[in-house]
């Protein structure tokens, strides 16, 4: 089946419009299977990658509930964080100058 330009651009709002959030994956989805000027094997093609970004979606949504737990749970310790990032970044920079004074004395 050969897709015609008006078929080929309604997929491609389709696509334009999931983007924008306004429809989801599982509409897109839906879309994409009822078209009968898409083959079998891309139909399949593509439900495997919406399935795999569907899994990527819950995932990150139960990072971000860890994460946002976790940040309730040491909200006391942001000062502590604060203190030990600073440490850190004159860590850093006291690195550096070392690095810089030791490659000044191999130039010599």
């Amino acid at each position: 089946n050969d897709m015609s330009s008006a078929q080929a651009q309604a997929l491609s709002q389709l696509g334009l419009k999931y983007k924008e959030g306004k429809i989801t994956l599982s509409q897109l989805s839906n879309e994409i299977n009822k078209s009968s000027t898409i083959s079998q094997e891309s139909k399949d093609n593509f439900n495997l990658l919406a399935g795999g970004v569907e899994t990527s979606g819950n995932k990150a949504k139960e990072a971000r509930k860890l994460l946002e737990a976790l940040g309730i749970a040491t909200k006391d310790a942001g000062d502590e964080a604060e203190i030990a990032g600073s440490k850190f970044d004159k860590f850093l920079t006291d690195a550096e100058n070392v690095t810089k004074t030791n490659q000044l004395a191999l130039k010599k």
